[in-house]
């Protein structure tokens, strides 16, 4: 993830997602933790270390920064188009029944 797009999904958590600074964690320290235990499924013993914030801390924002995305689903993720029936595409003829 570039640097631009870093900072429009920090607005964007910020703005309509409700995720907050308190002051102990800034908003993209936050969502540096949550970027990083998504893809690579590292605990927070390991996560901790590496930001050098205890468990309790890194849970707590974690699950702020879910629940900022969760909030913002409509917004982030898109609904797949359904394959209709009369599809001519050649990569959907081996899923006819």
């Amino acid at each position: 993830m570039d640097r631009r797009t870093f900072g429009l999904l920090c607005d964007l958590l910020r703005q309509d997602g409700r995720v907050k600074n308190d002051g102990l964690v800034s908003m993209e320290e936050q969502v540096c933790v949550f970027l990083h235990v998504l893809p690579h499924h590292v605990k927070n013993r390991a996560i901790g270390s590496i930001f050098f914030r205890s468990g309790e801390t890194i849970s707590r924002y974690f699950n702020s920064v879910l629940q900022g995305v969760l909030r913002l689903q409509d917004i982030l993720l898109k609904v797949p188009d359904p394959v209709r029936d009369n599809c001519e595409d050649s990569r959907w003829r081996r899923f006819k029944v």
